[in-house]
């Protein structure tokens, strides 16, 4: 993970690694890959970093920051974010950056790993970590997803690979 990893990078890192496990565990359990529940999954990781929620709340809160999601309401963090960045940008500039965001997030074939980032940056924001969450946008628009070095990813990708080829074999027969 990175040993000078900050604080959000780490939250990020786990949270990904969290899905892609329930997502696996799903398949493993005979459902199947292409019918995941993307608000399950999300709402078993929200119960877990979201304190005092309990299984209602925690599909409410999940539901509710889905509509945000399509909605993209979270101009005013990205404005927020911008204006650290350079006080002087102009209402344009923020407009022009703000919709190249919204658009990089509506990618239908991506949606469920925007929204994955869509709830870690609404619990970096509960969590107050070290990163704004309208500056986490930013950084995940411009292509700068934390990621586990080399090494972890390609014995992480072996197993996975391993446990999906056991998994399928195991649902054929």
């Amino acid at each position: 993970m990175g040993l000078f990893a900050s604080d959000w990078e780490r939250l990020h890192k786990n949270i990904s690694r969290q899905y892609e496990l329930i997502a696996l565990r799903n398949f493993e359990a005979g459902l199947p890959p292409d019918g995941a529940d993307v608000f399950s999954i999300i709402t078993e990781i929200v119960k877990k970093y979201v304190p005092n929620l309990n299984d209602n709340e925690a599909v409410d809160f999940v539901k509710n920051e889905y509509k945000c999601f399509k909605d993209f309401q979270v101009r005013d963090a990205i404005t927020k974010a911008l204006r650290q960045m350079n006080p002087e940008i102009p209402k344009s500039g923020v407009s022009e950056i703000f919709e190249a965001i919204k658009n990089r997030f509506h990618d239908p074939k991506r949606e469920h790993e925007y929204f994955l980032f869509f709830i870690i940056s609404k619990i970096i924001d509960l969590q107050g970590l070290s990163i704004s969450r309208g500056s986490y946008f930013i950084e995940i628009s411009r292509g700068k997803i934390p990621k586990p070095s080399r090494f972890l990813r390609f014995f992480q990708m072996w197993k996975r690979v391993a446990k999906y080829k056991m998994a399928k074999d195991r649902n054929k027969g």
